[in-house]
C-alpha cells in the first residue's frame, strides 16, 4: 500500500511542476510565431512568414515606410501600436501603414494602428487583397481602411 502511494505521490507531483511550466512556455513564445519590433522589422518578418503563419509585435513599431502584405498571415499586435510618418507617396503608390495586395489575406487584432494627421491610411486593400479586423483601433487619414478592389 505505502509503494502504490509513493507512485501517486510522484505522479501527482511530477503533474504539478510539468503542467504550470507548460502553460507557461506556451504563454512566453512556445507558439513557433514570428516576432517582430525589437530584432526584426515588420516587413522583414512577413517576408520570413510563410502563408498562414503568426507575426507577434513584441514593441511598439514606429514605420518610415509601407508594410505590404501578400500572403495569408495573422499579425497580433499584442496590445502594441503600429504608427508611422511621412509614408503617403504617390509615385510609388505607397500610402498606407499596411497594403493588402494580391493573394494577400491579413488577419489583424490586439492593438492599435495609427496614422499620422494628413498623412496615410491604416490599411489599404487592393488588387484583391482581403482582410480581416478581429479587434482593436484603426486610426487613419481620412479614412482608417481604403478598400481598393479588396474585401474587408
Amino acid at each position: 500500500m505505502k509503494k502504490n502511494f509513493k507512485h501517486i505521490l510522484c505522479i501527482a507531483l511530477v503533474c504539478c511542476f510539468v503542467l504550470p511550466c507548460a502553460i507557461l512556455l506556451s504563454a512566453c513564445g512556445g507558439d513557433n510565431a514570428i516576432y517582430a519590433g525589437k530584432n526584426m522589422t515588420l516587413q522583414e518578418a512577413v517576408n520570413q512568414a510563410e502563408a498562414g503563419s503568426l507575426i507577434k509585435l513584441d514593441s511598439d513599431i514606429e514605420l518610415d515606410a509601407q508594410v505590404n502584405v501578400d500572403k495569408k498571415i495573422t499579425i497580433d499586435l499584442c496590445g502594441h501600436k503600429i504608427s508611422g510618418e511621412d509614408i503617403w507617396n504617390a509615385s510609388t503608390r505607397e500610402w498606407s501603414l499596411i497594403s493588402v495586395k494580391e493573394n494577400g489575406e491579413l488577419t489583424i487584432k490586439n492593438g492599435t494602428l495609427e496614422a499620422a494627421e494628413n498623412d496615410c491610411y491604416a490599411i489599404d486593400l487592393r488588387d484583391g487583397g482581403k482582410c480581416i479586423i478581429e479587434s482593436g483601433n484603426y486610426i487613419g487619414n481620412v479614412h482608417a481602411v481604403y478598400v481598393h478592389a479588396g474585401e474587408l
